[in-house]
């Protein structure tokens, strides 16, 4: 009997040793799962501040895509309005040795226009992409009152051509 009250004992003291174990894998395991409870509510709390974040910006970038849209719209406006005394002058081939005021004069000439230097604020050849096109001629005179009394005596002429301008066309 006394080996078998030993051999009890030991028993309960394997059960005991093997209760505190267990016990202390459960707090470690509690606090195991107290820390990630800690830390996804923290990335909750991270989540719903970088969601409000995002919401600020979007409401941001869409005031700054309005605001960028009504800039293009101005500055579209702005370059039409620049370009009201502007004319085109095309099909006029070009020369080594030209001058562009001297083809508007000789231009305005063949429509019936005396036209003077000062009258003209600027007078280019825009370049072109393709090869077997002729640059046209841009004008842009200093006032707009010139550029339709142009645009009225070429509609009146019909048809102007680079012969008509000057013979050596």
């Amino acid at each position: 009997m006394e080996g078998f009250k030993n051999e009890i004992s030991s028993e309960i003291q394997n059960f005991r040793k093997e209760m505190v174990e267990l016990q202390e894998s459960m707090n470690f395991l509690s606090n195991s799962v107290d820390t990630a409870n800690n830390r996804m509510k923290s990335i909750q709390g991270n989540i719903v501040n970088i969601n409000q974040d995002l919401s600020e910006l979007r409401a941001e970038n869409a005031g700054f895509r309005a605001e960028v849209d009504d800039m293009k719209e101005r500055m579209r406006s702005l370059e039409q309005y620049s370009r009201r005394t502007n004319i085109e002058i095309s099909g006029i081939p070009e020369t080594r040795e030209e001058t562009p005021v001297e083809i508007v004069r000789d231009v305005g000439k063949a429509l019936g226009i005396a036209i003077e230097e000062n009258q003209i604020a600027a007078a280019h050849r825009i370049p072109t992409f393709k090869r077997d096109r002729i640059p046209s001629l841009i004008v842009q005179f200093q006032q707009k009152t010139v550029r339709d009394i142009w645009i009225n005596k070429y509609k009146e002429k019909k048809t102007l051509f680079a012969k008509d301008i000057n013979a050596a066309f």
